[in-house]
């Protein structure tokens, strides 16, 4: 990918133990349930002819292992830079983890650019408008 061309990455990776500031600073922790889960990391770089853009709306759909999708929504003031989404704990357990996700980078209604997990499906309602 050339210079001119705005970029977005993204990856998921599973969140233990080892990352807890505890865990860095070798103290030992008393609650190793709250420190277990998945998170999201995305970065961005948009060229410098896009600066004029700014801020533009970064979207970040995930799809949870007990089947509920949550959109959420991220303003982005830098022409680079990361945004973590972390799930972890209770929230982890009762969501059942990560299956996908979709991410795009957007200035008003218009997408810059996207990307999505290799298992993202838009998901269809069968309810009734």
């Amino acid at each position: 990918m050339g210079c001119s061309e705005p970029s977005l990455s993204s990856f998921t990776e599973y969140v233990g133990p080892e990352y807890s500031a505890a865990a860095q600073l070798s103290i030992e922790q008393s609650c190793h349930d709250e420190v277990y889960g998945q998170q999201v990391v995305v970065t961005w770089s948009l060229p410098s002819r896009m600066r004029k853009c700014l801020p533009v709306t970064l979207y970040l759909w995930v799809y949870y292992g007990n089947g509920k999708v949550e959109k959420l929504t991220y303003e982005v003031n830098q022409s680079a830079g990361y945004r973590v989404y972390c799930l972890k704990g209770l929230e982890y357990k009762e969501l059942q983890g990560i299956i996908s996700y979709r991410v795009a980078l957007c200035s008003g209604n218009q997408e810059i650019v996207s990307r999505r997990h290799h298992l993202w499906m838009e998901v269809i309602s069968l309810d009734s408008p």
